[in-house]
This record gives structure tokens, C-alpha cells and sequence, in this order.
């Protein structure tokens, strides 16, 4: 609801709507791709947090492409041994012994692991796999 602070009204602060109602995380998802290894995902039909948007923040990192966008296969729910289209995936150099890596999941929304469990386990596993 849109509803207007009353006058003297001291505790119901006023909203703020929009994409900038908080601060701004990209330095420090920045500072910690350059420590550790990380991986970013989102479902593709995540109406929450539509993942063109994590791809554009991600890709603002300003970290070099090792890997451009490019599809990735997995298993399904019904056969995990499939191979077939589960997303993409974009890797780029946050320090030479590490990448930061941005991955969709295909079908998935914004529980990925809930709607895609094979893939998610199967991303989860080469990520630490370290491949």
C-alpha cells in the first residue's frame, strides 16, 4: 500500500520502492570472486529475479571471459543419466588459479533446486569437482 507518512508520525519510517532501495553488492561479490572460487545461478523463469539481470550484474564485474556463453547439459528428474540442454553458463578469470562462474538453469524458477534437483545437483557437483 501506498499510504503517506502522517504528520509527526516518528515511527513508520517511509518506504522506498525500486531497484535501489538497497546497497549496492557488486564490490563486495567482486572482492570475493578475487578469493574464492564462486558460482552464481538462476532459474531462467524466475519472474522474482530475472536472471538477465544477474547475467548484466555479473558480466559488470568486469572479470575477463575465459568461457562465453555457452549451453550445459545434465540429467533430468525422470533419468539422471540424460544428457540434455540444462542451461548456460559464462566463465570468466577472477585471479588465475580461479574462476567466477554465472550459470542458468533451463525450466527453473526461483527455488532452482526445487524445480530442477537433478541439474542443481549435478551443476553443484562439477563446481566442486572443479570443472
Amino acid at each position: 500500500m501506498h499510504l503517506p507518512v502522517a504528520a509527526g508520525d516518528d515511527v513508520t519510517p517511509p518506504q522506498r520502492y525500486g531497484p535501489r532501495d538497497r546497497d549496492d553488492l557488486r564490490p563486495l561479490y567482486a572482492t570475493l570472486a578475487q578469493k574464492y572460487r564462486l558460482v552464481i545461478y538462476s532459474g531462467d523463469t524466475d519472474g522474482c529475479v530475472p536472471f538477465v539481470g544477474t547475467e548484466e550484474w555479473t558480466a559488470g564485474l568486469g572479470f575477463p571471459v575465459v568461457e562465453d556463453w555457452r549451453g550445459w547439459n545434465a540429467g533430468t528428474n525422470q533419468n539422471m543419466s540424460a544428457s540434455i540442454n540444462a542451461g548456460y553458463v559464462t566463465t570468466y578469470a577472477a585471479k588465475p588459479n580461479h574462476n567466477f562462474t554465472f550459470l542458468t538453469v533451463k525450466g527453473a524458477g526461483h527455488m532452482v533446486p526445487e524445480f530442477k534437483p537433478v541439474a542443481s545437483l549435478q551443476f553443484l557437483e562439477r563446481f566442486f569437482a572443479n570443472k
